[in-house]
């Protein structure tokens, strides 16, 4: 299996029951097609719980070295995908569950920075052949690779906010060979 994307102490939340630092580590797709996929680490008494429920919702932090909130992680709806426990004695056990969010976020946190300029932020979206810019590819003999911009998509939300629609490229590097995944991303320069 791949490297996580993060690693965190989540708190779940099932009804009326919370879940504290239950250990999980989250992995975001590889391919457009590919689920996001949360795999919990419950202790025995969670997964007594998570066993009595099918979804759950997921609320973690990550934090630098001074204790500092850099990056916040949200699920409201998390579905189970499997629940597995294996026993080593009547009193020794070790769970595992896989799960997908329907709704994981994301967010960087940046707490006590003063802005002076414009701000850009990006975010990732399924492919959308409507708000891609076309590309004009241009290869050369030795290898290098040129690319041009025939369109770009772009729209104002308001006279601060402009969106503009960018083709990133991802690459990952497999056990046996290499792939580029692509994604429409959005700039927003505030």
């Amino acid at each position: 299996m791949a490297k996580p994307d993060f690693v965190v102490r989540a708190t779940l939340r099932t009804g009326l029951t919370v879940l504290e630092n239950v250990y999980c580590r989250i992995y975001l797709p590889r391919r457009v097609t590919d689920p996001i996929e949360l795999h919990l680490s419950p202790t025995s008494e969670q997964a007594k719980v998570l066993s009595r429920s099918w979804k759950f919702s997921l609320e973690a932090t990550l934090k630098d070295r001074s204790g500092k909130v850099f990056k916040r992680i949200l699920a409201h709806e998390v579905i189970f995908d499997t629940l597995s426990t294996m026993f080593y004695d009547a009193e020794f056990s070790e769970s595992s569950v896989v799960a997908e969010p329907r709704d994981l976020r994301v967010t960087d946190v940046f707490e006590g920075c003063q802005v002076t300029g414009a701000v850009q932020g990006a975010f990732w979206l399924t492919p959308l052949s409507l708000v891609e810019p076309t590309r004009a590819v241009k290869t050369s003999y030795d290898g290098s690779v040129e690319v041009s911009i025939g369109r770009q998509f772009e729209f104002m939300l308001d006279d601060h906010a402009r969106f503009i629609f960018e083709r990133h490229y991802r690459r990952y590097k497999q056990a046996d060979d290499e792939e580029t995944v692509l994604g429409t991303g959005c700039d927003i320069p505030i």
